[in-house]
C-alpha cells in the first residue's frame, strides 16, 4: 500500500515536472519569436523612414506580379501595413500572450475551475461508477 502511494506521489510529481518544463518551452519560444518580429518590425521602420513610402508601394506591387503565389500574402500585408501605416508587432504579442497566460494558468493552478481539486473528485466519480 504504501509502495502504491509512493508511487502516485512519483507519478504526480513527474506529471507536474513536464507541465512545468512545456510551459516554460512555451513561454521561451514566445520570447524568442516576439523579440525576432518586433526586431523586423524595427527594420522594416528604419527602411520605411530612410525611403519614400511611394518608392515602397511600387517595390511591393513589382513583388505581387512576379511573384509566385507564396509570396502573395506576405506582399499584401506588407502593402497593407505601408498604405495603412499601422503597427502589426502587437497583434502576434497580445495574441500569443494570452494562449500564454492561459498556459500559465493551467500549469500554475490559478484558474480553480478545473484544478487538481477537480479532477481528484472526477477521477473518484468515475472509479466508482465503473466499480458499480
Amino acid at each position: 500500500m504504501e509502495q502504491e502511494e509512493t508511487y502516485c506521489h512519483y507519478c504526480c510529481a513527474k506529471k507536474r515536472a513536464v507541465a512545468l518544463k512545456r510551459f516554460y518551452t512555451h513561454f521561451l519560444i514566445y520570447i524568442i519569436v516576439i523579440i525576432m518580429l518586433f526586431m523586423i518590425e524595427a527594420m522594416i521602420s528604419v527602411w520605411a523612414s530612410q525611403v519614400s513610402l511611394d518608392w515602397q508601394i511600387q517595390v511591393i506591387r513589382r513583388i505581387l506580379q512576379s511573384s509566385g503565389s507564396r509570396l502573395k500574402p506576405i506582399a499584401n500585408a506588407a502593402l497593407d501595413l505601408l498604405e495603412g501605416g499601422r503597427v502589426w508587432f502587437y497583434w502576434p504579442l497580445l495574441g500569443w500572450g494570452i494562449g500564454v497566460v492561459a498556459h500559465g494558468f493551467a500549469v500554475f493552478g490559478g484558474g480553480s475551475l478545473f484544478g487538481s481539486e477537480w479532477e481528484k473528485k472526477k477521477i473518484k466519480e468515475i472509479v466508482e461508477k465503473a466499480s458499480t
